[in-house]
């Protein structure tokens, strides 16, 4: 699977209409809306502003589209299918369209949405996704140094509990590198 590096726009003139595609990483549905926000505020005057995202959280993956007033499916469902085409998560891509005075029809709609969310993508860089994790290690206050070394030397994001005979280290990894990580660990003496 994939993700998008950064935000990236592209626009087309199509019969008359202005489509502005942006693409962009998202994390959250959260994230999502704030930036969606962002560019109703940047284009108040845009007839639509047709979205689609897919997100991967807690080892599950979700996915959200909307028209905003075109007829169903002939915005939303195109700009995700790009999304999906191009095998990203965390991805987001809105449309905004200027209407110019010619209807397009769904056929002609869905055309317009598919190709502007195309565009867009085709002026981003696409990276590989990486699934991040959560390693738990309860440690004796003897080996907490040599970890915490480990921890900062490999610029893991980490967060030390302290107990009455242990600490407990909590700490985020791309899930790929688990198996290095944990051999390491055990390297340093720790369980």
């Amino acid at each position: 699977m994939n993700t998008l590096k950064r935000l990236s726009t592209e626009e087309l003139s199509i019969n008359k209409s202005k489509f502005i595609g942006f693409a962009y990483p998202v994390q959250s549905k959260k994230e999502f809306e704030s930036k969606l926000l962002e560019i109703k505020k940047q284009h108040p005057k845009a007839n639509h502003h047709c979205t689609a995202f897919i997100i991967h959280e807690h080892s599950e993956e979700y996915y959200l589209v909307n028209d905003d007033g075109e007829p169903r499916n002939s915005a939303g469902m195109p700009i995700l299918g790009q999304l999906q085409s191009h095998g990203l998560l965390n991805a987001a891509i809105v449309v905004v369209r200027y209407f110019g005075g010619t209807k397009l029809g769904v056929g002609g709609l869905i055309k317009a949405y598919r190709g502007t969310a195309k565009a867009a993508l085709s002026k981003n860089n696409i990276i590989p996704f990486l699934v991040m994790t959560s390693q738990i290690i309860n440690v004796e206050y003897d080996r907490l140094g040599a970890l915490v070394g480990y921890l900062e030397k490999t610029k893991l994001n980490y967060t030390v509990k302290q107990g009455t005979h242990q600490a407990t280290v909590t700490f985020t990894h791309h899930s790929d590198l688990e198996e290095s990580i944990k051999e390491k660990i055990r390297r340093l003496g720790i369980n």
